[in-house]
């Protein structure tokens, strides 16, 4: 409805302006309507009325000569109004061929302009490059916005003298008609009759449709927006004579460190003068935060450009990537061609469509015209599918090679770069940055190429029909142009707005929403709503600015349609009523008119695409041009034995930081543990990072095997390092995948490295096993579970370096028990460097390197270090420790003293018993080897002659608190699993009771000559005569902290106290025994040979199973001890760890395969009553020196009576 209104009004007025145009020049006379009023009511004119009539205007004289022949004859007024409707005509044609001689030569003008200056564009963009590339794809629009700047004045004096010059002549030969009809009348002859032609009643009909199809083709509510991801700046290594433009994530212009003061245009072009100076061949580093919005990227481009500096080169750099594809290039533009030509010809076909087939038919072409149509249209159809389809696999093409040439470049960038830029930004470069790309380089380039080539077609169609009409549309419509590109700008702007509002309202709503139990317990909800509130609000605000934008756009945009609709419609007509333009070649006009504007509007756009793209590719190249790695090392090695040595090594990350690493000096050799402790920030990190290249050092050296790092090729250095940290990186792939990642490796393999992992155990009862998926970075596991697949990767690499980097810092007590069983295994016989905090690593490490601020500070093993009471020991003391369990464990240590001072100074009674005693036990919790110590001593004391009896508590039995005696077939629920296992190697009388010394007192009344205690160190009611002590190797005394905050049931003092001192070595060599132990300690070293069947029958040596599967079942207290010594015999295992002192059931040995089941004694006398024949038992012997059974001989002969 409001088109048709100003339509109204336009015809209103231009009605209005031109009567008043024909009173002022003469053609109406003054005081017509009142003479004939008067000649109306008398009848008669007065002749001096008349005389005055006929010299003041041509209509007046026609009118008189019409009134004064009135009584002539026929004949004399015929003539008189023919004489007097040419004179009109002259009279009319005076003042109208002045304004016909401006609007002829005003359109001229502006082609011209128009003409020079796109061979002035073109001619400066293939010589020089010069100016914004974006020139490429807005010239055209520019260049008809000047042809319309040439003809703002030529037009309206054309519309004029068109429609006056046709209208007049129309009017003359009208009252020819008209009075030649009348005289016929007067005559009595019948006249002609009325002659009504529908054509021009067609032709407005058609543009009234034709209208409104133009007023929707401008959308006044398209706008820009550019969500650009979160990331931070990207410095670039200038080089020299460079120039600089840095956009920051607020929009602030820096120009070579120069601050813009302000943001538009001409604030930026200045200053980019003023710092350049008069050498625009200078390199132009435009930079700018991923987070920079859109428009001040395209803000210093256009600076720039208008400037003369070459951005032209960078899109070049991008279309040079089409050149792999040009086969698919010269296809596209071929088939962008043909669809042109169909399009020149389908608008062609307009004006045969209309004449002949509507206007004045003829039956042939009710056949040609539909053929010709549909074959125009299939032509089209083939063609636009074809450039489509070369388009977009060019256009894929190019993001694939961009994505790949990225992706390479980044995997061998220095690690120094992943430190400056976050994972997600390089994410960005890799997706979002590359379809930017592709819009340029493909998309733009067929927008350009298309929409030009239509535009060439339809200006050729319509220049054909009608240089006039076409002249009027170009002049028009780029006004349309004008107002909707200040609209665009309108809406940019209040995009950011929204953009960046709506960014933080959907940060706010996240983190209200991801901290809702922290917004719950401190009351802060109506504070969230208040702030998530206020930015709605904001929103709200910008949303009706943008309606109210595109509420007042649309009005003038359908104002202006309908202006340019009226002029083109005017002219037409103009055209049509001088013979110059019949209906089916106006409908031609209007149909290359439609098929102009959209690509003029895609042309004008285009720029978005092609800045865009260029701002990404700029990202991308920056990346591209970096430098790699150094990796010119000659030294190639397939394997190295692994020995490290650093020597006066110095790092610093950057220039302008400190030093990360100062003066460090160590060696690491193979088959040892070196432990690198210190506090957060000692340097710890950076000083593992040096052994696989990751950093280079600034000074010093490091050397493997005696050559320098930088000697070996990097892929030969980082094939001999493993590395398992804390934080494992999973792919989302299959658990073999994962395991085997950069490895070809069978089933087997990847099985095997699983079960010495521990990792079988959970893979064995999933339904795909190793062809499971673990999610995305290992989602689908738990946290113990993607350590052990970590370690496995590690087992299967086998490198002969292996740094753990916090490898159980976030594991429970389960999984880092597990985990630290496969860490046993994988560290034998290779360089092991361990950052940890935990101690079970530490404790056993070769020697200790403790950090603080870049430096070693101290070095030993565990106990020296503690000994020295410096960093290390502070450290150690600040373990965390539950703070409960920190207050409880002095408490229990002065109840355990004051315990011992008690009966040491008589305040409580001792019981000494009539035969020797002697005690084996420890002052650590837990499982030292005391059991197999207590049967080999039984067994020694039997043959040399004595009656041994073994008293015991029993621990974990039912009914603890009465006194059992305990024979080899005594269930262990009731006798105790140790007790039970002590009775059925030995034979000897086994007593379990709570009171040791009833135990004794019983153990001397069954003819016992010798008590000996299992565990019972801290018994201290029962006098002892010899007391020995058994510790781990390998554990040692923990952390030194009392029950509960530590291991340890006394001091470690206390051990000094024992007569003896025994180290369980477990399976040790004797060079390696007397390197573990100290002075006053004996080595106890461990053996098993053979494996016994559950069921009875011969035992078999363990080489039986040398080279087989066997499922390895240990439930005592360092289970992989055990597991261990069963793969030093080539025995393939598979661990089954469980709890010391378990209650086993059948389900226990249900492991869903018949392979072999090998167990501990200890587990074995809990198993008896369900084992089968493929269930064994592996005896265990404790061998001592000769020395110690010497040594304890003597001691017990003293004391033997006489």
């Amino acid at each position: 409805m409001v088109p048709l209104l100003l339509l109204g009004v336009l015809a209103l007025a231009i009605v209005l302006e031109r009567f008043w145009s024909l009173r002022r020049n003469e053609v109406l006379p003054p005081g017509l309507g009142q003479e004939v009023r008067n000649w109306a009511a008398r009848g008669k004119l007065d002749p001096a009325h008349l005389q005055t009539l006929r010299a003041n205007s041509p209509l007046g004289a026609l009118l008189a000569a019409a009134l004064e022949a009135r009584n002539r004859p026929r004949d004399q007024i015929r003539e008189r109004i023919e004489d007097t409707g040419r004179h009109l005509v002259h009279r009319m044609e005076r003042f109208l061929n002045a304004l016909g001689t401006i609007a002829s030569a005003g359109p001229l003008l502006g082609l011209l302009g128009t003409v020079v200056g796109m061979i002035q564009m073109f001619l400066g963009i293939l010589d020089h490059g010069v100016g914004d590339v974006n020139q490429l794809a807005g010239g055209i629009g520019k260049a008809l916005v000047c042809t319309a700047t040439g003809m703002i004045v030529a037009i309206p004096a054309l519309m004029f003298h068109r429609f006056f010059k046709g209208r007049i002549h129309g009017y003359v030969v009208e009252m020819e008609q008209e009075a030649s009809a009348l005289l016929d009348t007067l005559d009595g002859r019948p006249g002609d009759e009325p002659h009504i032609d529908l054509v021009p009643l067609i032709d407005v009909i058609l543009v009234l449709i034709i209208f409104f199809v133009v007023t929707t083709t401008f959308d006044a509510r398209s706008t820009l927006q550019v969500q650009l991801p979160t990331a931070s700046q990207q410095q670039t290594n200038e080089p020299p004579r460079s120039l600089s433009v840095l956009i920051n994530a607020d929009g602030r212009y820096f120009v070579n460190d120069q601050e813009v003061l302000r943001s538009d245009v001409e604030s930026v072009k200045q200053t980019i003068a003023a710092v350049a100076g008069s050498d625009r061949e200078q390199t132009v580093l435009l930079r700018a935060d991923a987070r920079t919005p859109y428009q001040a990227v395209v803000t210093a481009q256009d600076a720039l450009g208008q400037l003369g500096f070459r951005l032209w080169p960078i899109y070049k750099r991008l279309l040079g990537y089409t050149r792999t594809y040009w086969v698919f290039m010269i296809g596209a533009v071929i088939a962008m061609v043909v669809e042109a030509l169909a399009g020149y010809h389908f608008t062609k076909l307009m004006e045969p469509l209309v004449n002949r087939g509507f206007v004045n038919p003829e039956p042939r072409m009710a056949v040609i015209l539909p053929l010709t149509i549909l074959g125009l249209f299939l032509m089209r159809s083939v063609a636009t599918w074809v450039s489509d389809y070369t388009l977009a696999k060019t256009g894929r093409s190019v993001v694939r090679d961009l994505r790949e040439q990225v992706l390479q470049k980044y995997l061998h960038l220095p690690s120094s770069h992943f430190d400056a830029e976050a994972t997600p930004v390089m994410v960005s470069r890799l997706n979002f940055d590359t379809e930017q790309v592709t819009q340029a380089s493909a998309d733009a380039l067929k927008t350009v190429v298309a929409d030009t080539l239509t535009i060439i077609a339809m200006l050729a169609v319509m220049l054909q029909m009608s240089v006039k009409v076409t002249l009027a549309m170009l002049v028009v419509v780029p006004l349309i142009g004008v107002i909707v590109s200040y609209v665009g700008k309108r809406y940019r702007r209040i995009s950011r707005g929204i953009q960046d509002g709506m960014g933080t309202m959907a940060q706010t709503a996240e983190q209200s929403l991801a901290a809702q139990q922290e917004v719950k317990v401190h009351g802060t909800q109506q504070h969230e709503i208040s702030r998530y509130s206020r930015l709605a609000n904001r929103m709200l605000a910008l949303n009706m600015k943008v309606e109210v934008t595109r509420a007042a756009a649309s009005s003038v945009v359908q104002f202006l349609a309908a202006l340019a609709l009226a002029v083109i419609v005017w002219v037409s007509t103009r055209e049509a009523l001088a013979g110059k333009l019949n209906a089916g070649q106006f409908m031609g006009l209007m149909t290359s008119m439609m098929a102009i504007i959209p690509s003029l509007r895609r042309l004008t756009s285009v720029q978005t695409s092609i800045s865009r793209g260029v701002a990404a590719a700029e990202r991308l190249f920056s990346i591209i041009d970096m430098p790699v790695e150094r990796d010119d090392g000659t030294h190639a090695v397939q394997r190295v034995r692994g020995e490290l040595a650093f020597e006066h090594v110095m790092l610093r990350y950057r220039e302008d930081s400190g030093i990360a690493l100062d003066d460090i000096s160590f060696v690491a050799r193979p088959g040892t543990v070196t432990a690198i402790v210190g506090r957060s920030g000692s340097g710890k990190t950076s000083l593992i990072r040096l052994v696989p290249r990751f950093y280079e050092p600034n000074g010093g050296r490091i050397l493997l095997d005696g050559v320098a790092l930088d000697d070996y090729p990097l892929a030969d250095l980082r094939r001999q390092v493993a590395i398992v940290g804390q934080k494992v990186m999973l792919f989302d792939d299959t658990i073999a995948a994962n395991i085997a990642y950069g490895m070809d490796a069978t089933d087997e393999q990847i099985r095997a490295a699983a079960e010495a992992a521990n990792a079988w155990e959970f893979i064995a009862r999933m339904p795909q096993q190793l062809q499971t998926p673990v999610g995305e970075n290992g989602a689908l596991l738990s946290g113990g579970q993607r350590q052990r697949l970590a370690i496995a990767r590690a087992i299967l690499r086998d490198a002969p370096i292996l740094i753990l980097d916090e490898a159980t810092a976030a594991l429970d007590n389960e999984s880092e028990r597990l985990v630290q069983d496969a860490l046993q295994r994988l560290m034998p016989e290779r360089t092991t460097l361990v950052i940890a905090h935990r101690l079970s690593t530490i404790e056993h490490a070769d020697q200790v390197l403790v950090m603080d601020h870049g430096r070693i500070v101290e070095r030993g093993t565990h106990q020296e270090l503690l000994s020295m009471g410096g960093l290390y020991q502070h450290l150690h003391n600040m373990h965390p420790v539950p703070w409960p369990m920190r207050l409880l464990a002095p408490l229990y240590a002065g109840v355990t003293a004051l315990r011992r001072r008690l009966y040491r100074r008589g305040w409580r009674k001792r019981h000494a018993l009539a035969v020797p005693v002697i005690v084996v036990g420890n002052i650590t919790a837990g499982g030292t080897g005391k059991t197999p110590l207590t049967i080999a001593l039984v067994e020694r004391l039997r043959a040399a002659g004595w009656k041994p009896g073994v008293a015991s508590r029993g621990y974990g039995r039912e009914e603890a608190d009465k006194a059992r005696w305990v024979e080899a077939d005594t269930p262990t629920a009731l006798g105790g699993d140790e007790p039970v296992l002590i009775a059925w190697k030995t034979g000897v009388p086994v007593r379990v009771d709570s009171d040791r010394v009833a135990a004794g007192k019983a153990l001397i009344a069954a003819g016992c000559d010798v008590i000996v205690c299992d565990d019972g160190l801290q018994h201290y009611r029962l006098a002892r005569d010899i007391e020995i002590e058994v510790v781990d190797a390998q554990r040692r005394y923990g952390n030194g902290r009392m029950i509960p905050a530590g291991p340890l049931r006394e001091p470690v003092s206390r051990a000094a106290e024992c007569d003896f001192r025994v180290v369980n070595l477990g399976q040790a060599d004797e060079a390696t025994a007397a390197q573990a132990c100290g002075f006053g300690q004996w080595p106890m070293a461990l053996h098993i040979d053979s494996a016994q069947p559950l069921a009875g029958g011969r035992a078999r040596p363990l080489s039986y199973f040398a080279g087989q599967r066997v499922h390895a079942v240990a439930g005592i207290a360092h289970p992989q001890r055990f597991f261990d010594m069963l793969r030093a015999r080539a025995i393939g295992v598979v661990p089954h760890a469980f709890a010391d002192h378990h209650a086993y059931q059948p389900q226990d040995l249900s492991f869903g395969s018949q392979l072999p089941v090998l167990m501990t004694e200890k587990d074995a006398v809990k198993c008896r009553a369900f084992g089968n024949d493929w269930h064994y038992t592996v005896p265990l012997r404790a061998e001592m020196p000769a020395a110690f059974w010497i040594a304890l001989t003597d001691r017990l002969d003293k004391l033997r009576p006489n």
